[in-house]
């Protein structure tokens, strides 16, 4: 029953509601609106009062739960009494109970308001008028006063019987109460509501409840430690807790986390924690409620800030002040959803299985293994002094795990838990728990279970303490959507994958590791490659070094191995940088970065090193195009360093190969005279990367080329030939291009580009001495995949045709679009844009080894910015001799390599920070365009 109206709170609102609503006689609804609003406006005043003076969350959403009460109360009321004025009596017993959180006296400022309309009949010759009059006074008001209420009008029986044929409404009215109205009748329903879930398959139930946590937890990624929580519906978040009682609620008839704990089911110190994070939560919803003007539960970037700052995190440096409110967050969301998930365990039938650790004994195998029993694929404890007669077995449990492929019971589980003060830094330094854990790591295909098990139970921060420091850690880089700690795990995760999965792709990396000497030492090396993120994102991989050193020399790898782990920390983002920033078609590339790695190990843990780190950087940040690059830079970085023949003499090999094959086949109409030019101008680069089928394109498109310049003339031959073809396998569509080379020619293609709706994903180029150009885009619809519709494919044609041919301007057109993206319906951009603030950036640099010229530029991605950047370049007098183009939630990382217009003339740094200057202007004047703040 309601105990509400026994607190001071509540007869407080009650005075505000006589001395505001008059409620000794009865009131129109509609001229009663006004005093309504002004009540409503007045309490909610104080809510916000309640929440700014740090009340709890809890305190600040039982005070809205009695203003909504007061009100419901003074509406039923009034509905009452002008019923009487008409009639002798009402045709009915009728009682409005609260359901869901305002059952549990807990809304939010935008919370939903579930209500049961209950009647003592639905028969009778004034009801359905009655219902109707009551729908008047008490739902439309409540309407009128911007509520969101959820409603329902049944008898006892309906109630019971929606009950069970719906989990959902079961699950509403299991922490309903009276809010007023008949009290008796109330209590009847209580009374036969309680009886039927005791009767009501109560196992089913909390299956069904298990189920949908699954569900639910794997939408938000199986993991707390995502950049932009669902407060609510996360994993973590308020309904693992409110779960976790529905569920109580059902096998033993608790209701409440004081029940729990009474009952044995909780620790004290584990009752605290639950208290104390679900309040947390509470209050930062409150405050996003309070600053919407509508329900939300998600943290989103652009909101954390001001959040923070509302909730007393008051450190000067905005990143600082996220950070330290983001890691209380998660470490409360990590405290509820390891205790819930455990119990929830706990409630169920024991052979339920943990996705990781499999069973693989039979229902009656049982055996004793190091102090702990093994049955039916669950590990469990004998004693309860286990940990305290051996503190390793803090690390050994992990081990057995792994090891006999089992889960921890529920009971080892808490146990660990209350025990990992045992593990102090001379047990972590222990021979037997270092080897324990050493172990672990060597098991290819099975460490993620492990060490995120150790991870979710505070064992492995206790073991390794330096990657504490990662726990909850928030990575304010626009590419990350995980915390440093979750980020090290899944890569992890990732490399599980390459040993145990078929697909062709993690085939590929699998043997490339097992051309190494010791493959799994990748496994510490993911470990610790971004250990010195606990320090500073700034330098983190030199500081990762220094930090791994003595981490290794404590748990007793080799000396001999830590070389290799050592360098590839140190060097993690170098792959992934350096074929964004270079020709990796090029050999000389390829020889540059050989003489960095050094040798064909290093190669391979790198290779594999950055397709698990970028796999397991954010969703979908790994793509074709990118394992296209690095797939390039890794075989001709190899073959140097295998010290096979050299890279020239390779392609004259092939390109006599190559034009033996061309001989070979029946090209019809094409002269003899075209394919010895093209052979005999084009660099050897060129035929290193290029298959027979392509360089059989090619011919026929110059000579396309030559008929049109023979035939229309000079004007004719200024518009490219071009061939589309579609990648299905990689995502993407190849453009072609064969045209006569010219000034800003890269600049004018990425413009008609733009204007058909395009996104670019990269682009490579070879001129022939004749100056003939091949140029080849690898392009995208704006949601990416191939590009399928013909009249896109047409748009391109014509646009390329007026900026070529007719030299049509480009600029004013792409600035309409941008400014109306929604009607022209290109370059859609994803929801979920990056809302960090982030400096654009612009650098200039020289490659005196490769003699060339780069500009990298990071800015916020929009309609038009590759054509603008690409114009700004021409317009100094530059000439675009590569590009490489990636979009990156939002972010574009571009780089370009320029010469100058004619070639051949030497730009010295001055002139590139000249240019650098220009380009840094118009990337920061269209971050000001968009609407973004630049932080530094």
């Amino acid at each position: 029953m309601n105990n509400i109206n026994q607190s001071s709170l509540y007869l407080r609102v009650c005075q505000h509601a006589e001395r505001r609503l008059g409620m000794d006689s009865y009131k129109d609804p509609g001229a009663w609106m006004s005093d309504l609003r002004q009540f409503v406006r007045l309490e909610k005043e104080m809510l916000r009062r309640y929440h700014e003076k740090r009340d709890p969350g809890t305190t600040v959403c039982h005070a809205y739960a009695v203003m909504i009460d007061v009100l419901m109360d003074s509406l039923l009321s009034n509905a009452k009494r002008g019923w009487l004025l008409n009639n002798k009596e009402l045709p009915t017993r009728m009682a409005i109970i609260a359901s869901g959180g305002y059952g549990r006296s807990e809304l939010c400022p935008h919370s939903d308001i579930d209500i049961s309309l209950l009647y003592g009949s639905q028969s009778g010759g004034k009801l359905r008028e009655f219902q109707e009059w009551i729908t008047g006074h008490v739902l439309y008001p409540l309407w009128d006063l911007k509520f969101t209420v959820g409603h329902a009008s049944r008898t006892i029986k309906e109630s019971i019987a929606e009950a069970k044929a719906d989990m959902q409404t079961k699950t509403s009215l299991l922490q309903s109460r009276h809010v007023c109205g008949d009290a008796e009748l109330s209590e009847e329903f209580q009374e036969k509501f309680r009886k039927f879930l005791q009767k009501d398959a109560p196992e089913e139930y909390l299956k069904t409840r298990r189920k949908d946590q699954k569900a639910r937890r794997a939408k938000h990624l199986n993991t707390v430690f995502v950049q932009e929580p669902d407060i609510k519906n996360g994993v973590g978040g308020l309904r693992d807790y409110q779960n976790l009682i529905w569920m109580a609620e059902v096998k033993f008839g608790i209701s409440s986390i004081d029940g729990l704990l009474d009952a044995g089911y909780i620790q004290k110190g584990e009752y605290t924690e639950l208290l104390e994070a679900y309040d947390f939560l509470l209050r930062v919803r409150n405050e996003l409620h309070f600053q919407s003007p509508r329900a939300t539960d998600v943290l989103l970037l652009e909101i954390q800030p001001l959040v923070a700052f509302s909730l007393g995190y008051r450190h000067r440096t905005l990143l600082k002040r996220v950070e330290r409110f983001m890691r209380h967050y998660y470490a409360h969301a990590r405290n509820i959803f390891t205790l819930t998930n455990a119990l929830e365990k706990h409630f169920l039938l024991p052979e339920e299985t943990e996705k990781g650790f499999r069973i693989r004994f039979g229902q009656e195998d049982s055996r004793t293994v190091d102090g702990f029993l093994l049955k039916d694929g669950e590990l469990e404890l004998i004693a309860d002094d286990t940990f305290e007669e051996d503190p390793v077995r803090l690390v050994r449990v992990f081990r057995l795990c792994q090891q006999y492929e089992a889960r921890l019971g529920p009971r080892l589980v808490r146990k660990i838990q209350e025990s990992r003060n045992l593990l102090t830094p001379a047990v972590a330094a222990d021979e037997h728990a270092c080897k324990a854990f050493r172990s672990i790591l060597q098991t290819a295909g099975q460490v993620y279970p492990a060490l995120s098990s150790m991870h979710d139970l505070g064992i492995l921060g206790r073991f390794l303490p330096e990657f504490e420091g990662l726990t909850c850690l928030v990575q304010h880089e626009f590419y990350h959507r995980y915390t440093a700690d979750i980020h090290t795990l899944t890569t992890i995760r990732n490399l599980d994958e390459v040993f145990l999965r078929d697909e062709p792709l993690h085939q590929k990396f699998r043997e490339c590791l097992r051309e190494t000497k010791v493959p799994t030492i990748l496994y510490l090396v993911l470990l610790l490659h971004d250990i010195g993120k606990s320090k500073g994102i700034k330098g983190h991989a030199e500081t990762g070094v220094e930090m791994s050193g003595p981490i290794m020399d404590r748990i007793g790898i080799p000396s001999s191995h830590q070389e290799p782990i050592l360098f590839v920390i140190e060097h993690h983002l170098a792959m992934s940088r350096f074929a964004q920033k270079h020709d990796v078609d090029d050999p000389e590339t390829c020889q540059l970065f050989a003489e960095f790695i050094k040798t064909p190990d290093l190669l391979r843990f790198l290779y594999v090193h950055t397709y698990c780190d970028t796999q397991g950087t954010a969703p979908g940040l790994w793509n074709s195009f990118k394992e296209t690059l690095l797939d390039s830079l890794y075989r001709g970085t190899l073959q140097h360093l295998m010290g096979r023949e050299g890279v020239l003499e390779t392609a004259e090999k092939l390109k006599l190969e190559l034009r033996w094959q061309i001989n070979e086949r029946d090209l019809e109409i094409l002269p003899q005279e075209e394919v010895d030019a093209h052979f005999d101008t084009l660099l050897p680069r060129y035929f290193l990367h290029t298959s027979v089928t392509e360089i059989e394109l090619h011919l026929r498109m110059v000579h396309e080329l030559l008929e049109n310049l023979q035939e229309g003339g000079e004007v004719a031959a200024l518009v490219p030939v071009v061939n589309w073809e579609d990648d299905l396998d990689r995502g993407f569509s190849i453009v072609t291009l064969v045209t006569w080379d010219r000034p800003a020619l890269f600049c004018r293609l990425a413009g008609a580009f733009t204007l058909s709706g395009l996104n670019i994903l990269g682009s490579k180029a070879f001129s022939r001495t004749d100056s003939i150009t091949i140029d080849t885009f690898f392009v995208v619809e704006p949601g990416g995949g191939v590009v399928e519709n013909n009249d896109t494919r047409e748009q391109f044609v014509r646009e390329m045709r007026g900026t070529l041919q007719e030299l049509r301007h480009m600029l004013d057109r792409i600035q309409e679009q941008e400014d109306t993206p929604e009607d022209k319906g290109f370059l859609n951009r994803a929801p979920d844009r990056l809302s960090v603030p982030f400096p654009p950036k612009v650098r200039v640099h020289k490659e005196p080894t490769l003699r060339r010229n780069i500009i990298e530029v990071q800015a916020r991605d929009s309609l038009g910015l590759l054509y603008k950047l690409a114009r700004e370049i021409s317009h100094a007098g530059y000439d675009i001799t590569f590009a490489r183009v990636t979009t990156e939630n939002s972010v574009a990382l571009d780089t370009f390599h320029i010469e100058t217009i004619p070639s051949g003339d030497e730009i010295s740094m001055e002139q590139l920070e000249v240019l650098r200057e220009r380009l840094e202007k118009l990337v920061v004047e269209t971050a000001e365009d968009d609407g973004e703040v630049v932080v530094e």
